[in-house]
């Protein structure tokens, strides 16, 4: 929230935004900031609600490839082969600009390769992968 106008706070009244803390009813909340050195609240005052832009990082397919979150809701036993078939097409796109021409036999047999040596490169670090998520699903 943004403050404007508030006699008595006028700390308050230099535009920067505040996050709540809690809403005490439909007319009252918290800020989250002490404002116990601030002067006593004599009247007035509006409130703008502001929407604070938040940040959001991503990392790199590659990355998750090697190191994905693990959800414990995944069922093990497909994510070799789902995480190689994403990372094929991908690669397969990069390569070609295009699926369309997956449809014809020679493109899906390339395809195909590219899938089995993704497999068998990153086969090593998928096992650690799957004895990780094995071992969160036990607990």
């Amino acid at each position: 929230m943004i403050f404007r106008g508030i006699e008595g706070i006028e700390e308050l009244n230099d535009g920067k935004p505040r996050k709540i803390k809690s809403i005490k009813s439909k007319f009252s909340f918290v800020i989250d900031e002490d404002t116990s050195t601030y002067g006593k609240y004599i009247r007035n005052g509006i409130c703008i609600e502001k929407k604070v832009p938040k940040v959001i990082s991503y990392s790199t397919f590659e990355k998750n490839l090697i190191e994905p979150i693990i959800d414990e809701n995944i069922q093990c036993e497909n994510i070799p082969t789902i995480l190689s078939l994403i990372y094929a097409t991908q690669k397969y796109f990069n390569e070609k600009k295009s699926l369309s021409d997956l449809n014809s036999e020679e493109q899906s047999k390339l395809f195909m390769m590219m899938q089995r040596l993704l497999m068998k490169k990153i086969k090593k670090k998928i096992k650690v992968l799957m004895m990780k998520m094995k071992n969160l699903m036990k607990n």
